[in-house]
């Protein structure tokens, strides 16, 4: 519900992090991040971004894998996509999503 005394928001970045995983890795394990960029799309508009949606998502996470460290690795993580998507949600379809 919206009150009008409440700002809405334009921009917003959600972050949450298990504790073990801003340590360093231990080899053997798997770890799993997940990531998603919204936006609002204007009513009426037909939304054909999502390329730039989707570069958005993974360069955040490559950020984030470059900053993983495994110690007495001195190989960089091995990664890989195990789901990816994009499409639009909403009531009327006013948010497009790529994750």
């Amino acid at each position: 519900m919206f009150l009008p005394e409440m700002a809405q928001w334009r921009r917003g970045l959600v972050y949450t992090a298990r504790s073990e995983v801003s340590a360093p890795l231990s080899p053997g394990h798997e770890y799993r991040i997940t990531a998603s960029f919204k936006q609002r799309i204007g009513e009426g508009e037909k939304f054909t971004a999502y390329k730039k949606l989707y570069l958005r998502v993974t360069r955040l996470i490559n950020t984030r894998i470059a900053e993983l460290t495994c110690p007495n690795e001195s190989e960089p993580l091995h990664t890989w996509i195990v789901c990816q998507g994009w499409g639009t949600f909403g009531d009327s379809h006013q948010i497009a999503i790529a994750f």
